[in-house]
């Protein structure tokens, strides 16, 4: 079974913003922008979908 590569970019971006979350005070937009999307609303979503908690509950279960 082939690779999708726009999944892997789309994992590796997420394993990132999962580690902003964790590690620093970012804001949920800035942590978008940085891991290399442009819409927060979009972002949030995926996150949500991907990891199963949207980006701030992730960061509370995490501290």
């Amino acid at each position: 079974m082939a690779h999708h590569p726009g999944r892997w970019i789309q994992n590796r971006r997420l394993e990132a913003a999962k580690t902003l979350l964790e590690t620093t005070k970012l804001g949920v937009s800035e942590i978008c922008y940085q891991v290399g999307y442009r819409d927060t609303a979009s972002f949030s979503r995926l996150f949500n979908r991907v990891i199963g908690l949207p980006p701030g509950e992730y960061r509370r279960q995490s501290q």
